[in-house]
């Protein structure tokens, strides 16, 4: 399933936020992914970094073939941790997104209320800030013939698009597969691959 446009964390810095709500301390942090196996390993990771915490909830949501999302409150109770993160995803419309709650227990029950609205309140005052929108990106990488490329060259440099050159081979990255195909199909011999990813644009 492709979309156009999304809002993410930022996949360059560390998002981090600190909420405190009755000697509970939660570290709140957000991750652009994009796959499972990307989860995963940070999930793993946080572990071993707060390995103090009572509770590790989290939730994400993914944009690839179809959308999926998942919630776990990690031993909080059931719907009060996770299913709030989700909520807050569902409500930005965000994609492409984990958030993280490393939650260390300061020895007041908060009980499901209080608990359910600190998870949201974390979440919420982590993607304030740290929000950038991301667009699709095509990555062509076609064969031209060697007496085109200078001209191809100078055609790309004044329509502001992205390049790689490597011999007679160009690997381009333009928002839109078939319009560049169609305007430069003079140049090109043989398409080699063709593949979108979101591509960083500007902070919301």
């Amino acid at each position: 399933m492709n979309v156009e446009q999304f809002a993410s964390f930022d996949k360059d810095i560390n998002n981090i936020s600190i909420f405190e709500e009755k000697k509970s301390k939660f570290v709140t942090l957000g991750f652009y992914v994009d796959n499972q196996e990307h989860i995963n390993k940070i999930l793993i990771n946080l572990r071993k970094t707060y390995s103090e915490a009572s509770h590790l909830t989290y939730a994400y949501k993914l944009l690839n073939e179809q959308i999926t999302s998942k919630s776990c409150d990690d031993g909080e109770p059931s719907g009060c941790a996770g299913k709030p993160l989700l909520n807050v995803i569902n409500q930005r419309k965000l994609y492409n997104v984990l958030i993280v709650v490393a939650r260390i227990f300061g020895g007041v029950k908060l009980g499901a209320g209080n608990l359910t609205r600190a998870y949201s309140n974390s979440a919420i005052s982590l993607i304030e800030s740290n929000l950038v929108w991301y667009k699709i990106g095509w990555y062509i990488t076609f064969r031209t013939s060697f007496e085109l490329v200078g001209k191809l060259e100078n055609s790309l440099r004044n329509d502001g698009i992205i390049y790689k050159l490597e011999s007679d081979v160009f690997t381009v990255l333009t928002e839109n597969e078939f319009d560049f195909i169609s305007k430069f199909k003079s140049y090109i011999i043989e398409v080699i691959n063709k593949k979108y990813e979101y591509v960083k644009q500007r902070k919301c």
